[in-house]
């Protein structure tokens, strides 16, 4: 953790002090993998769950790379194919088109390392690396399914872990400043919380899963380009061009 907090203390500054920098949100969907560990109520057909981020991506003066930092929101979710031996608030859970809610909200920060390639002046792509912490909320529940809804599992609250992947996607502007964004993301998550001795596998429950969110939404640019005034010999802000000068020199 303190390591993590001392690389996100030295990302900051550099980002802020750059040329060119971008800020973005999306929203979009998610799905995961069958979790492991040592949770007891496992489901393995995957679900459709909402995904969003937030990010800020300094770009450098090499035209082709990025650092930052992104906010990744999603929902880890599953549907069991067959009915768990064990009950669940007394009630056997399993086997039907009800689903396990592993995380209300799965939430991450992350500093991110892209590299872009320009394929043209209005845009470009990118591939890059994250790596972070993460921390989960799920809604409490009393009883089995008593709220009528088809959620019949919903996890444990306060789950806490790392989680890491990769990231690619699109960028491309519709002004000078505010481009669109499409992004396919693949973040493994590794979460663990602290129960009641009398949950099934004790008071230590671990979870382990893939998740992929793809997400669309927008960029939008901070920071001003400058060029030298040869009559003053002073630098001064130069006209907003189009969304590729982020990678004047």
């Amino acid at each position: 953790m303190r390591k993590f907090a001392a690389l996100l203390f030295i990302l900051l500054p550099v980002s802020a002090m750059a040329q060119k920098a971008e800020v973005g949100i999306t929203g979009g969907i998610c799905s995961n993998t069958t979790p492991t560990g040592t949770i007891y109520y496992i489901a393995d057909k995957p679900v459709q769950s909402f995904a969003g981020s937030a990010t800020f991506l300094s770009n450098l003066p090499n035209k082709h790379l990025q650092i930052g930092v992104d906010i990744y929101g999603v929902g880890l979710a599953n549907k069991a194919s067959k009915a768990l031996a064990t009950p669940y608030f007394g009630r056997y859970i399993g086997g039907n088109n009800e689903t396990f809610t592993y995380a209300k909200l799965a939430l991450s920060i992350c500093p991110v390392f892209n590299y872009k390639f320009n394929f043209s002046e209005d845009g470009y792509v990118y591939a890059g690396l994250a790596l972070g912490i993460a921390g989960s909320y799920a809604q409490p529940q009393t009883s089995g399914n008593s709220d009528g809804t088809q959620v019949t599992f919903r996890g444990i609250n306060g789950g806490f872990g790392f989680t890491g992947g990769g990231q690619a996607g699109i960028t491309y502007a519709v002004t000078s400043r505010i481009a669109l964004n499409g992004e396919i993301a693949i973040r493994y998550y590794h979460l663990s919380f602290t129960t009641s001795d009398s949950y099934p596998g004790g008071a230590n429950v671990s979870i382990n899963t893939l998740a992929y969110p793809i997400t669309i939404g927008i960029r939008y640019r901070i920071g001003f380009e400058k060029q030298l005034n040869y009559e003053t010999g002073r630098y001064q802000i130069a006209k907003d061009r189009k969304y590729k000068s982020h990678t004047d020199k």
